[in-house]
């Protein structure tokens, strides 16, 4: 999905580790791992959320500010903007575990 929606491809499984320990702890009827919508919009299924969340992000303006300014500062603040600082430090260590195995 990353490449077909010009998307980071550690944003997406990092989101999925601070919104729900990696798709361990949601509401499961939701197939909502990525807190998207408040975590209140229900998906047929993982994989279709992930399709879903990826062209919906790829088309966002937040998303293409953070493509452009390179920040994750500038993700979180419209992501989470109630809790911008800790979401952006959360995804940063995600995204930094991550590519410790690129």
């Amino acid at each position: 999905m990353a490449r077909k929606y010009n998307l980071d491809p550690l944003l997406l499984p990092a989101i999925s580790f601070v919104e729900s320990g990696g798709c361990k702890r949601y509401v499961q009827s939701t197939n909502n791992c990525f807190g998207w919508g408040g975590g209140y919009i229900h998906f047929k299924d993982i994989p279709t959320a992930i399709e879903r969340i990826a062209r919906d992000l790829n088309n966002h303006p937040y998303y293409r500010r953070y493509q452009k300014e390179k920040t994750l500062s500038a993700f979180a603040s419209n992501y989470n903007p109630s809790h911008k600082e800790d979401y952006e430090k959360k995804i940063r260590y995600f995204i930094n575990q991550m590519k410790e195995y690129e």
